[in-house]
């Protein structure tokens, strides 16, 4: 079984057909720009014997949508109200 980890999908693909496999394509999610396009994992994995003719998974990695940072607002300090009652007229 040859190991593609780190190839592209394309040469991937053409390397386990050559050697008389059949490739089929998974989705990985990554947040690494240069991971994308590149089999990230495959199974089974390269170097352990597999029969001619079976699958091998490849897990591509495909640019996971980022989540958009929300900024957190200020805490505002609690407002406290004082009263103030005027002293009783001197009479």
């Amino acid at each position: 079984m040859p190991g593609v980890v780190g190839k592209s999908e394309a040469l991937a693909a053409a390397a386990l057909g050559e050697a008389g496999f059949k490739p089929v394509t998974a989705q990985a999610s990554t947040t690494e720009p240069a991971q994308v396009g590149a089999v990230l994992k495959q199974s089974p994995a390269g170097g352990t014997h597999a029969r001619k003719g079976s699958s091998v998974t490849i897990s591509v990695g495909v640019l996971a949508p980022s989540t958009p940072t929300t900024p957190t607002p200020p805490a505002t300090p609690p407002t406290t109200t004082t009263t103030t009652t005027p002293p009783p007229a001197a009479g």
